[in-house]
């Protein structure tokens, strides 16, 4: 019995010089892809902090004024004090 191999599509396609010329070009513009997407989120970032900044209302606390505290900050210094 004989058996007969086809080669399916992509390895007829392979062509092994060009494909690792192919990979180090990749290799290349990965290095520009990860700046550009720094980048990117840098502005992402900026454009989030500066929409907050803007709805951020600026108060200015006197002595006496009544302030809400965070329990963690309480229950930390009644930790501290016994």
């Amino acid at each position: 019995m004989a058996e007969i191999e086809c080669p399916s599509y992509g390895v007829g396609c392979y062509i092994s010089k060009g494909t690792h010329l192919d990979l180090r070009n990749n290799l290349d513009f990965l290095e520009e892809t990860h700046l550009i997407t720094a980048i990117k989120k840098k502005v992402y970032k900026n454009k989030i902090a500066y929409y907050h900044n803007v709805k951020v209302k600026n108060k200015i606390f006197k002595l006496g004024d009544i302030v809400l505290r965070k329990l963690e900050e309480i229950s930390n210094k009644k930790i501290k004090e016994n």
